[in-house]
């Protein structure tokens, strides 16, 4: 079941060192891998990663219950239904708010937002502005086309990609744990939320903030038509005035130049 090299075959029990060196004496191995639905799983850890990742401190049976003992159960098995209930133990709250979540509903796991479990890192040691591109990045692997596309091109999304620090990600108007869609009345996004997710940044927002269409995209019909025109229309009043503004300059030093003459 599990391709293992001959050296891993040792008695966790007569290993030594601490319970993570046990582990490492078969996971440290880059080869060994496991065979699962037809594709070949990698179970290698790479111990440089974990160390500088924030659950360094952790041991692998606390999020790998049964896995002190060798050969290893079916029960250490870590299916992406299995995820949050290990991730549970150190975070109660988080891990409650996304079982309630739209995510929970076999979409996303804690790992796929947060990356490989050995290699998480502490987001709180970067600067706002990373933390926020890193949110949109995290997002945009699931949500692409016309939700990435639109958030990038708005406001909101120039703003962080310039380097923003006080502009909203996704998870600012969405959540992150407790991400709803916009049908549950308690979501941040639901219709009757709006204004006041908005006044989070945007102090004093008037109710009808909430008539505005996000994730439109400029097109000629739908909800981004106004933009459009609006924008085309700009956009063809600058290349006309800077044209005549051209030609106006072309004749006034071509009267120049016949009266120098």
């Amino acid at each position: 079941m599990i391709a293992i090299l001959a050296f891993c075959f040792i008695p966790l029990a007569d290993a030594s060192g601490s319970q993570n060196d046990k582990c490492l004496q078969c996971h440290g191995n880059p080869e060994l891998s496991i065979e699962r639905d037809g594709k070949t799983k990698s179970l290698f850890v790479d111990l440089e990663a974990f160390e500088h990742s924030v659950h360094s401190f952790s041991s692998c049976v606390s999020c790998h219950p049964g896995s002190d003992t060798f050969p290893h159960g079916e029960t250490v098995r870590m299916d992406r239904s299995k995820v949050a209930d290990s991730c549970i133990t150190c975070h109660p709250a988080q891990t409650e708010e996304y079982k309630m979540s739209l995510h929970s509903k076999g979409i996303a796991t804690c790992t796929d937002c947060h990356g490989g479990a050995h290699t998480i890192q502490k987001e709180s040691q970067l600067p706002i502005s990373q933390q926020l591109q890193n949110h949109v990045e995290t997002c945009g692997q699931c949500h692409q086309g016309r939700v990435l596309q639109s958030y990038q091109e708005s406001f909101h999304g120039i703003g962080v990609y310039l380097g923003g620090t006080q502009v909203p990600s996704c998870v600012s108007c969405h959540g992150a744990h407790a991400a709803l869609g916009p049908d549950d009345p308690a979501s941040p996004v639901a219709v009757a939320n709006i204004p006041q997710t908005c006044s989070a940044c945007h102090e004093d927002s008037p109710a009808n903030m909430a008539a505005g269409t996000e994730h439109f995209l400029l097109e000629r019909e739908g909800p981004g038509k106004p933009m459009f025109y609006t924008y085309k229309f700009f956009t063809w009043l600058t290349i006309i005035t800077i044209t005549l503004l051209i030609i106006h300059i072309e004749l006034e030093l071509f009267r120049r130049f016949r009266d120098a003459k």
